[in-house]
Parts: C-alpha cells; sequence; structure tokens
C-alpha cells in the first residue's frame, strides 16, 4: 500500500491529468516511504499559494467548539427520536441483509415470489418492510413526515428521485438517432420522457425547499439525455486528454512551449484556413489561449478548459490524418442533443440555486463520468461563483461526486481543486467509495482493459481517507470549499471528526456527513446531536420503480451491509432496555 501511496504522490506533484495518472519522469523513483501527508502537500502545492491564506470571499467560520469524536455507547440517547416499532423492524431488516445469499439473489427471489404469489401481496410486504425502512415515501406529500422526523433527530435530507439508466441493458426502440440501451430502471423513450424527468427533479428541488431548507437533491445525468450520448461525449474527452498526453514527451504532466509546438506540428497542419475562429485553433492561435502569460508550461487543467468539444470539430480539420480524435467528434445531431441536455440540468441547478438547495449531482458508471464531470464544471462555474455578476457574494449550490475506488478519483480530485481556484467558484464535493464494483470489474474483464478499480480493499479506504484530509486542509486554508463524507463506514467518520480537531474546524465549517436512508442511522444520530451538518440520502417513489433500486444498492454494497454488526448490536441493546423497562415506557412515538 505504502508503493501505491507513492505513486499518488509523485503523480499528484507533477499535476495529473484530469482522467487518469501521468506516468512518472522516466528515471525518477517512487519512494516506498511516501506518506499521505506527502499527498496533501503535494495537493496544496498544485492549487498554489492561495491555499495558504484565507480567501477574501470565503465564507465565514462557525465559532463552535471544535469538533470531537463520537460517542456512541448510550443506546437511549441515539434512539430517543426513534420508535421500538421502528426499532424492530430495522433490526429484522439489517439481519436479513446479513444474509449474503438472500442479497446476491433478491432480484431473482423477488420474481420468483410475485410468480407464486402475485404482484399485490409481495408489494403489500415490501412496502412494509425492506420499503418501509430504505424508502421514505412514493411522492412529495407521503415522504414529509419521514422528513419531519429526521429533522427531529437534527438530520437533513438528499432526496433522490430514484430513477438510474445503465448503456449496457437490452436496446429499446427510440426516436432519436442515437441507440440507447433501456435503462435497469427507466426506459429512454426520447426527449419528452427527459423532460419528463426534469419535472421530477424540479418537484424534488422544490420539496427540499418546502420541508428541508438548505437541504440537496440529488439528480442523475443518465435521466436527462441518452445514456449513449454521455458514452459518445466521454469518449471525446478521453481523446483530447490522450492528446495531451501524446504532446508530454517527458511525461510529467506539463507541457512547455518546445513540447506543444513539437506536437502540434506532428499531428497538425499550420496552414491558416481563413476563417477568423478557424485560426484560434493554428499553432499559434491555441498556444496563446493555452498559455496567455506566456509562462512557458501548459497543464492538463489549462489544456482541458480551453479544448471543449464544441471545438473539435474546427480543430480536428487541421489532422494530418483520420484518427480517434477526428473519429470521437460529435456529429451535428448529438451536438444539439447535447444542447438539450444540457438545457435541462441548467433549468435544475437555476432552480435550486433562486431555492438556496444544493444540487448533488451523482457519479455513475466509467463510460460515463468523463462527460458527467465535464457537464458538473460549466454548471459550477456558473451556479458556484464565488461573486455574482451583481457584485453580491456568491453561494454554493453544485456538488460534484468523486468514487475514490476509482485509482484516478485523486488525480481528478486535485486537479478540480485547481480548476475551482482558476475559475474563481466554490468547490464542491460529495466522496464515496463506489457503487458500480462488481459491474465495472466485469466490464474490464470482458472487454480486456485493466480493472479502473483499486486492487485491494485497503487501497480504497487509504485514497478515501487521504481525499478528506486534503480537503480538510483546503478548508482550513481559508479555501471556498464544501464537502460531504458520504459514509457509512464509523472509522471514516471517527478519523474525519479527529482530523477536525487537529485543524481546529468547528460543526459548520463546510464539511458534511451523509448516510443512505436505514443505514448507520446510530451514526448519523450521533453526528445531528453534535450539531454536525448531516444528512440521509432519501430515495422515494412508488414500490414497484423503487424496489429494483435498492435491491440493486443492496447487492453493490453488500459488504457494507454484512458487517453492521455494531448497529444491530446496538438496536438490540436498545430493544433490550426498553422492554426491561416495561413495554410502552420510554419509548418514541411512533411515526
Amino acid at each position: 500500500m505504502t508503493v501505491m501511496r507513492a505513486m499518488r504522490a509523485g503523480a499528484l506533484r507533477r499535476g495529473v491529468a484530469l482522467y487518469g495518472f501521468v506516468p512518472p519522469r522516466r528515471g525518477a523513483s517512487l519512494h516506498p516511504q511516501t506518506t499521505g501527508t506527502d499527498v496533501r502537500a503535494a495537493a496544496a502545492t498544485a492549487r498554489g499559494p492561495a491555499m495558504a491564506s484565507p480567501a477574501p470571499d470565503a465564507p465565514p467560520r462557525t465559532q463552535h467548539a471544535t469538533a470531537g469524536p463520537l460517542d456512541l455507547s448510550d443506546t437511549a440517547s441515539v434512539y430517543a427520536r426513534t420508535s421500538t416499532g421502528d426499532l424492530v423492524r430495522a433490526l429484522v431488516v439489517l439481519c436479513a441483509c446479513q444474509i449474503k445469499p438472500l442479497v446476491q439473489h433478491a432480484d431473482w427471489l423477488l420474481s420468483m415470489a410475485q410468480r407464486v404469489f402475485g404482484g399485490g401481496l409481495v408489494d403489500f410486504v415490501l412496502k412494509h418492510s425492506f420499503y418501509a425502512h430504505f424508502c421514505a415515501g412514493e411522492d412529495e406529500k407521503a415522504i414529509r413526515p419521514r422528513i419531519e422526523a429526521l429533522q427531529g433527530h437534527g438530520v437533513g435530507s438528499i432526496l433522490d428521485y430514484a430513477a438510474e439508466a445503465d448503456e449496457h441493458a437490452s436496446p429499446q426502440r427510440s426516436q432519436s438517432p442515437i441507440q440507447v440501451d433501456v435503462a435497469r430502471k427507466y426506459h429512454y423513450e426520447g426527449e419528452a420522457a427527459c423532460d419528463a424527468h426534469v419535472d421530477v427533479f424540479l418537484r424534488c428541488i422544490e420539496t427540499v425547499h418546502g420541508v428541508s431548507p438548505g437541504g440537496f437533491a440529488a439528480i442523475k445525468l443518465t435521466a436527462l439525455g441518452p445514456p449513449a450520448l454521455l458514452k459518445r461525449m466521454s469518449t471525446a474527452i478521453e481523446e483530447v486528454r490522450t492528446l495531451f498526453h501524446k504532446f508530454d514527451a517527458t511525461s510529467d504532466g506539463v507541457l512547455t512551449t518546445d513540447e506543444f509546438i513539437n506536437g502540434y506540428r506532428k499531428f497538425f497542419v499550420e496552414t491558416r484556413l481563413g476563417d477568423a475562429f478557424d485560426d484560434q485553433f493554428g499553432l499559434e492561435g491555441l498556444l496563446h489561449s493555452l498559455d496567455p502569460h506566456k509562462t512557458g508550461h501548459i497543464d492538463y487543467v489549462e489544456w482541458s478548459n480551453q479544448l471543449q468539444l464544441e471545438h473539435l470539430p474546427v480543430l480536428t480539420r487541421r489532422c494530418r490524418g483520420t484518427g480517434p480524435l477526428s473519429e470521437s467528434v460529435l456529429q451535428d445531431w448529438e451536438m444539439q442533443a447535447l444542447v438539450d441536455m444540457s438545457k435541462r440540468i441548467d433549468v435544475l441547478a437555476c432552480r435550486a440555486s433562486d431555492l438556496g438547495v444544493r444540487l448533488m449531482v451523482d457519479a455513475e458508471q466509467t463510460y460515463f463520468q468523463p462527460a458527467i464531470d465535464n457537464t458538473v464544471f460549466g454548471l459550477q462555474e456558473k451556479y458556484n461563483a464565488r461573486t455574482l455578476p451583481s457584485g453580491d457574494p456568491g453561494k454554493i449550490t453544485v456538488f460534484n461526486t468523486y468514487q475514490l475506488y476509482l485509482k484516478d478519483a485523486m488525480a481528478r480530485l486535485v486537479d478540480d481543486l485547481r480548476r475551482a481556484e482558476r475559475k474563481g467558484y466554490f468547490f464542491g464535493a460529495k466522496l464515496v467509495r463506489g457503487a458500480y464494483m462488481v459491474s465495472e470489474r466485469q466490464r474490464a474483464e470482458d472487454l480486456g482493459y485493466p480493472s479502473p478499480i483499486h486492487d485491494t480493499l485497503e487501497d480504497t479506504h487509504a485514497a478515501y481517507d487521504e481525499a478528506i484530509k486534503i480537503l480538510l486542509d483546503s478548508i482550513a486554508g481559508g479555501e471556498a470549499t464544501e464537502f460531504m463524507v458520504a459514509s457509512h463506514n464509523q472509522d471514516s467518520v471517527q478519523a474525519t471528526l479527529g482530523h477536525m480537531h487537529d485543524l481546529g474546524l468547528p460543526p459548520g465549517c463546510g464539511v458534511h456527513f451523509g448516510q443512505l436512508l436505514g443505514m448507520a442511522d446510530h451514526v448519523t444520530f450521533s453526528l445531528g446531536a453534535e450539531g454536525h451538518d448531516v444528512h440521509k440520502y432519501v430515495p422515494y417513489g412508488h414500490v414497484g420503480e423503487v424496489v429494483p433500486y435498492l435491491l440493486r444498492r443492496a447487492q453493490e454494497n453488500s459488504a457494507v451491509l454484512g458487517t453492521a454488526t455494531t448497529e444491530i448490536g446496538m438496536m438490540q441493546t436498545e430493544i433490550a432496555r426498553r422492554f426491561s423497562s416495561g413495554f410502552g415506557t420510554g419509548m418514541a412515538p411512533s411515526r
């Protein structure tokens, strides 16, 4: 693991590429004693000297006592507002989730039960067991009591319309020329269906504003446009990254002027094409846009800022030959589909900003993620601006999600911090370990490329902890950074609180915590009682729509569900305490 950390630290020092680690400079050594401190120091260096002093427009610090470890020993306090009925149901559900064959084959068992007993009976049982535990309700009205109950614990909500598309499902006929695949939870059925999802997300945002002011709404880009379009966008973005590496002769993550000139002349012609816009992508024009101050150095952040998808048709007109870059250029109808999708998400971000709701864009599969990241950058620059066009102070609205089980996640995180600093907007992030491990590894094996997932769980834990430290250092350094530790891992939460204490950071400093509804309640409620910004991720929708989503989540997170021993033990202790003190005595009211 020390070697893995050394590789990551070295890559960060040299300025890693956005979508993958830059190979070390030839002849460089990977020192086995490199530590997490080196990684954070490298990240601070990459962000520049502005990290050393508070930003003038950074949000003011809340003057509270610094954070400390959670006390999880008093079950009466932890579950003070939880009814005995809800505790018993939670205990039964979590114990069932301990049975791995049940979790792994839950979708098949559900299908068989529906055939034998009928959908009505199965839905009834699910609605009053697993659905009631993991889901808030069917619609905006039904979820209000659950959200209000969470507020009683000092817990906010992240509302989630539980729909998800997958590029690798069976095909569905569509009016669009893009041949998309059927989502496991909804079908892409053309632009009208995407517009309908906008309406659902808008109601979600408005519900957050009404019942949990300042809360979060979660969205997925695969609900707002064709998944195949996101994949095409990702391919083009990856080719732009690959082009950077081809220019980078020394593989140090930074282009010198000579490297840029040599690379340009190797792959593109310098002939003037006559059009002023075209000439911006000639050698001199492009070099000036990438390095306007003539520093002699160009990193990938600046490269990707200047070379956008809409620029590729003009740039590739100068290619000396046809290749992956020119073949990745979006066609006119694809660009129109991109414009339509961008308008949809802009409507959501604008509404969220107007209502003071934070918008959390979920991470998805790796073949979608570059396109998702690229879209989020534009939203953050617009809606997370530190200073509004009117001159008034800005605010943070849009959060991106980083899956730290991905080998390139740390590199992207550091680059994105640097991007936010250069462009002058608030940086918002949600840190998760990841939800697609099984399918990502299987896809890599099927297609014959290296798995993007860390080889060991320990490496994932290490990456997650280092990401937290980097972002805490950013906050402590006065940068306009907020992030969410979205984890059920008690050790990660306690470690975060310990780092906050060491840095003198109080609750409310920009560090949020989040857990799924029905999981790690003992951690969530304890954080709420201590005054931390903590939220439950609350999926909602009709039983038939949400249960498949929850089953998939259970399968992807079976390792987490299978290690709920602490929470189960606390529930058993509290139930025994209540019954020993007399049935009906000292129990929280049922919802």
